[in-house]
């Protein structure tokens, strides 16, 4: 028995259950990416490189060049750079939808509080690495 028809027999009860609720009975074609909680991906992602960078890159005073430093930084560069277009997705889509969300005004402070720490937190960022001199 494959696994996929192990898994079809065995989300049958599950069917029964979502038909009875009006739902789909299509469990497995409903994994779709929009599911994924794109926020802990991020944060995890984040947390391994810098892991990763803190175990495989040599101490700061020391004269050692790593091999291992040059993709460790890609890396990392990738990383903010696909972090910082997610975040412009998510704030694009949420600013979109303010018409369609039943209660407006909660929903237009609650992005505007979102968009307010985002903003500071890039200009913070910006501020320490980029505007103070080392």
């Amino acid at each position: 028995m494959s696994a996929i028809a192990w898994l079809q027999k065995s989300c049958a009860p599950l069917r029964k259950k979502a038909a009875y609720r009006g739902q789909s009975n299509d469990l497995l074609g409903e994994m779709k990416l929009k599911r994924i909680r794109w926020g802990p991906v991020l944060a995890c992602g984040s947390l391994a490189i810098l892991v990763s960078a803190a175990i495989l890159l040599p101490p700061t005073n020391s004269k050692v060049i790593s091999a291992m430093a040059l993709p460790i930084f890609a890396l990392m560069l990738i990383w903010l750079l696909l972090s910082m277009v997610g975040l412009c997705v998510y704030f694009y889509r949420a600013w979109r939808s303010v018409a369609v969300v039943p209660n407006k005004a909660a929903y237009i402070a609650w992005m505007s509080i979102e968009t307010t720490f985002a903003l500071a937190g890039l200009g913070g960022i910006l501020w320490f690495f980029v505007i103070t001199p080392s």
